[in-house]
């Protein structure tokens, strides 16, 4: 967290440890970009890519991670451009290390960055192979980002059927390991809901999403905030706010079990 990073740069600082600055400082950057302060993110990220050049570390997988993290920062900046010659430098490295799941990896953020700039399909085709690498090596979390990112692009592109399979094998995922993209999952199955109207449930999806992001302090990603503008509109145009609020509060009460439960029911 934001916290615990600004207490590792200080402590690192002081010690005259600069690999583990540079490390803290990466760190600090993407909290800071979770937090929705990217301009200060922006600073500090290039810092840490600043300090690994300035340690000869710059064919290194965390050198490459932190130029992807840059990258993200930079799309969500609005500087497209800049931000796709970062990560191609980043995909790079990684390629030279012959990293196959951080390159997996990169692919799947590359996916983002296309789609933040308007390239909905290219993304679905990146993040849609970067999930079938990442599920033949076995990184179960990392693949259910990618299925994430697929059923939001999908969404964007008018696909709902696959953003529904796509959202649902996340949520079967999380049935059997410990899977960290559950809320988006859901949130995006909350949308197919609204789309297939279907309110009710997702109201609650939607209210179980907005409380993970006011308890986590995140903002929404473009992907998840596309869907999320997909979500309200289309459920505004089937109810009332009042008749939604409800059902909107009682979905911010909801168990990750519960939410899977529900989202699993939409057709």
């Amino acid at each position: 967290g934001y916290d615990a990073a600004c207490r590792a740069v200080g402590l690192y600082e002081g010690l005259d440890d600069r690999v583990g600055n540079a490390r803290s400082l990466g760190v600090l950057a993407w909290a800071l970009k979770q937090m929705g302060r990217q301009r200060e993110a922006e600073d500090i990220s290039f810092k840490a890519l600043q300090l690994w050049r300035e340690l000869g570390k710059s064919r290194t997988f965390e050198y490459a991670a932190d130029l992807n993290s840059h990258a993200t920062i930079l799309s969500e900046l609005g500087k497209s451009d800049e931000a796709r010659v970062v990560a191609a430098e980043g995909f790079a490295v990684l390629e030279s290390l012959g990293q196959e799941e951080a390159v997996a990896t990169a692919r799947m953020n590359f996916g983002e960055l296309e789609f933040a700039a308007g390239r909905a399909d290219i993304a679905l085709s990146l993040a849609t192979e970067a999930a079938k690498s990442l599920r033949r090596l076995q990184s179960f979390n990392r693949a259910a980002v990618a299925l994430t990112n697929a059923a939001g692009y999908s969404l964007a592109l008018g696909r709902i059927e696959d953003a529904r399979e796509h959202a649902r094998e996340v949520l079967s995922m999380a049935r059997q390991s410990q899977i960290d993209s559950v809320v988006f999952a859901a949130q995006h199955l909350g949308t197919v809901a609204a789309l297939g109207n279907q309110p009710e449930p997702a109201a609650r999806l939607l209210g179980y999403a907005n409380a993970w992001y006011a308890a986590a302090g995140y903002e929404r990603e473009p992907t998840e905030r596309r869907g999320f503008e997909i979500l309200t509109s289309s459920l505004r145009a089937q109810r009332s706010d009042e008749a939604i609020a409800p059902l909107v509060a009682a979905g911010g009460l909801m168990s990750q079990g519960e939410a899977i439960d529900l989202a699993l029911t939409v057709t």
